[in-house]
């Protein structure tokens, strides 16, 4: 494989190439329990990769629950993502609501492959007349709304921080390794072809030699019917020959009786 489509390759990848999206969520449920904080991987795009784990019904329900809350959680959550996308490090900020949300990317080779955001926390008691002011702008009961919030979890904010980065390191490394190992799948598939192609090579190569031996065997066989066809041209030159020296031989024969006849009639006058 050649370093272009090495590269195409590379800009292809997408999380769920590198990572067993079965085991991110169950890594993901497991981390926002023990954590107490929310939360759901995204790919580059922005689209969900994995369900949503101890969301709050303050967010779900009732601010992403009505048109208004919906928007503006968007709004934020593409700020946060867009920060730790620049920064290529987890990102803390308050969502319009009051709550405290993260943005861990998740970065292959400095390239972000998506990301998980989170956190739905409070990291100090809240003003519950600021969060009713909230409710009426966008639309919900806020009586509904402070009986929510109630249930919503107080993290201090440094320790939101440290699980923003702990996640990060984690998902992380499962990138890392997840690109390792599919690096080791692509090669090995080229081995694959390699050998298949080799193995074709030498087929051909066996086919070629089978041919050669044929052609020359059949040469062989030609030139021993050259050889017998010369062998029986050479025993015809010789019966030639042969004859030829016998006909000389009557002619000369011949030569001589006559001139002996000559004599003769010479002596006899």
């Amino acid at each position: 494989m050649d370093n272009k489509t090495q590269q195409k390759d590379f800009n292809e990848i997408k999380i769920g190439d590198i990572i067993d999206l079965k085991f991110l969520q169950e890594l993901q449920d497991n981390f926002s329990k023990g954590t107490g904080t929310a939360s759901i991987s995204i790919d580059d795009t922005g689209s969900p990769v994995t369900e949503g784990s101890c969301f709050t019904d303050f967010c779900m329900k009732l601010t992403r629950g009505c048109k208004i809350g919906n928007e503006r959680c968007q709004e934020c959550d593409k700020k946060g993502g867009e920060e730790s996308y620049r920064t290529g490090k987890p990102a803390v900020y308050t969502c319009h609501a009051g709550l405290t949300d993260y943005a861990a990317p998740i970065v292959l080779q400095g390239k972000v492959i998506g990301s998980v955001i989170g956190g739905q926390v409070l990291t100090a008691p809240p003003d519950e007349d600021k969060f009713r002011k909230i409710a009426l702008e966008i639309g919900v009961d806020p009586n509904e709304y402070i009986e929510a919030l109630r249930k919503v979890k107080v993290v201090e904010k440094d320790r939101v921080e440290a699980i923003a980065k702990v996640l990060y390191m984690m998902a992380n490394t499962l990138s890392k390794l997840g690109y390792n190992k599919y690096k080791l799948e692509h090669m090995g598939k080229n081995i694959n072809e390699s050998l298949q192609q080799i193995s074709q090579a030498m087929q051909g190569l066996a086919s070629s030699a089978v041919t050669v031996s044929e052609n020359q065997q059949s040469l062989n066989k030609e030139i021993q019917s050259i050889k017998e066809l010369s062998s029986k041209i050479y025993e015809i030159i010789g019966s030639i020959k042969s004859i030829a020296d016998q006909t000389k031989m009557l002619g000369l024969n011949a030569a001589i009786e006559l001139l002996g006849l000559e004599n003769l009639e010479k002596d006899s006058v």
